[in-house]
């Protein structure tokens, strides 16, 4: 829950929902239950995965329109099946899995890889891609350097942790060492255009 009682603010239209799925997200991510979109399964979303899709270039994290195609290459990355392709037997997996794809609605593909790129990214400090802008290096380099420094945790067990899961980490580690450190969520969007309608 955020640190503020929820019924001051539950006059406001979705407010109390915005919340209760946000800390249900949260809660879900510790939980080892698998993620579906279109009916497909998925795994969590991982640094590795958002490193493997910026590297293929899928424009659900770098931006562009998705096709069909860009739809398959996204799911194939973070579905259980996935492999990187070396054999006949691993082409064949990856193959029967984009024809499953094909199956699959465009547009409500799209919708949903976007909420479920938004929802492991709710707690990060920058937009859902994660990178607030040109740096000496990437916001992955940035969650394994603070994760390990205070829990000692090796990059491959950091890379491998659904990012929901680390930005909230992250967030107890910024308390922690600034108890005054003021967080935001999403909720928070619906609280100040409120209380600006309330001001104006």
């Amino acid at each position: 829950m955020t640190g503020e009682p929820l019924n001051r603010f539950a006059v406001i239209p979705g407010y109390r929902e915005a919340v209760e799925r946000e800390n249900l997200i949260r809660e879900v991510a510790f939980l080892d239950i698998p993620e579906f979109i279109c009916g497909i399964e998925v795994l969590p979303l991982t640094p590795r995965h958002f490193l493997l899709l910026d590297a293929i270039g899928s424009v659900f994290v770098s931006g562009g329109v998705p096709s069909p195609e860009e739809v398959a290459r996204f799911l194939w990355v973070v579905s259980p099946e996935f492999r990187t392709v070396k054999t006949w037997r691993d082409r064949r997996v990856r193959k029967r899995f984009v024809k499953r794809c094909r199956k699959v609605l465009w547009a409500d593909a799209c919708i949903e890889i976007d909420r479920y790129i938004d929802d492991a990214f709710q707690d990060s400090p920058g937009h859902k891609s994660g990178q607030s802008g040109a740096g000496d290096w990437a916001w992955v380099a940035v969650m394994v350097d603070n994760i390990a420094s205070e829990y000692h945790w090796s990059e491959r067990d950091i890379l491998n942790t659904p990012v929901k899961s680390l930005f909230q980490y992250s967030r107890l580690q910024t308390k922690r060492h600034n108890p005054n450190a003021i967080l935001f969520n999403s909720s928070d969007r619906l609280k100040s255009e409120y209380l600006r309608n309330l001001n104006a």
